[in-house]
């Protein structure tokens, strides 16, 4: 089962990609055309810092997108060893899909309950599955979400507002077996774990 859920957290990683394709690109277009901008005007005997302050200070803020942007891909790449931490997968997930464009980002507010600890023994791929499926069916573009991690009795990711994320029938089987429970009511989603005593990975 593991194969299967790595199969299909990599097409989700994938999505999350595609998220932040057009940010990343763009950000990166700007970094090169305001270096560049600096470079030719620096090359003029008469530039002043003033000149190119503007220019620099553009493309230092592109480049602190294209940083957030591959950071937040790269932790989600990598592998982990011991019971998973939920709260860090939920704010991994939760920082590739907030608005790149924006230095503060913050239409994702994950808080975690009691600032306890919320471990996991279900295996990181089930639970970054998991997490950014029901993120990704819950962006509305622009609504601030309310997302909250609690680790007793069970950990537990709640996400408001929210809509039921569309599974297909392999994912539902794989986060079955997994121990990861997913269900909707009026106001959002919960996604409930095994503790970390439930090691499968």
């Amino acid at each position: 089962m593991s194969s299967a859920v790595d199969a299909l957290w990599l097409a989700t990683l994938q999505k999350l990609s595609a998220h932040v394709a057009h940010d990343l690109k763009g950000a990166l277009n700007g970094v090169s055309v305001n270096l560049e901008v600096v470079r030719s005007r620096s090359e003029k005997d008469s530039t002043t810092g003033a000149d190119v302050r503007r220019f620099a200070t553009n493309a230092a803020e592109q480049m602190s997108i294209v940083i957030r942007a591959t950071t937040a891909l790269l932790s989600l790449a990598r592998g982990t060893r011991g019971p998973v931490e939920v709260s860090l997968v939920t704010k991994q997930v939760a920082n590739l899909l907030d608005d790149m464009s924006s230095p503060a980002g913050g239409r994702y507010q994950v808080s975690v309950e009691g600032g306890m600890s919320a471990e996991t023994g279900a295996p990181l791929n089930a639970v970054r599955l998991a997490v950014a499926e029901c993120l990704l069916a819950a962006d509305s573009g622009s609504q601030p979400l309310s997302i909250r991690v609690s680790g007793l009795p069970t950990p537990r990711v709640q996400i408001h507002p929210a809509t039921a994320p569309v599974w297909s029938p392999d994912a539902e089987a794989a986060l079955w077996a997994a121990g990861i429970q997913i269900t909707t009511d009026g106001h959002g989603i919960s996604i409930s774990l095994p503790g970390p005593s439930a090691l499968s990975h």
